[in-house]
């Protein structure tokens, strides 16, 4: 792809991208505190970092997390439930208004104008 331009090819740039499109989807706030938490560890001395490391993989051991494991996994099955309702309530709705159509050309004698886009 000679001569298209795709914007700096740096860590900066990468950055910026992902920012910008965060931002557009409505994930900032997520990006912003993933940032925060990764420059805390950065700026942590590494001894600290193992230690931490450890905890985590402690904690994990231990079960701890398990909680949040199920809150993601409840959260998901909330997501495609929703989604599955979603569908069905459109189409009941276009299923009733399709019956309510057919009723009235049935019913009247004049030519109704359908209100669909």
């Amino acid at each position: 792809m000679a001569g298209a331009k795709s914007g700096p090819q740096n860590l900066y740039g990468m950055i910026e991208k992902v920012l910008i499109a965060s931002m557009s989807k409505g994930q900032a706030p997520l990006f912003v505190v993933a940032g925060i938490i990764a420059l805390m560890i950065w700026k942590m001395p590494s001894e600290d970092v193992s230690k931490l490391v450890f905890g985590l993989v402690e904690a994990l051991e231990r079960g701890y997390f398990v909680g949040y494991a199920l809150s993601v996994v409840t959260t998901f099955g909330w997501f495609l439930h929703a989604k599955y309702q979603r569908k069905a309530i459109t189409g009941e709705m276009q299923r009733i208004a399709d019956e309510r159509n057919r009723l009235q050309d049935q019913q009247t004698v004049h030519v109704i104008e359908s209100s669909d886009p």
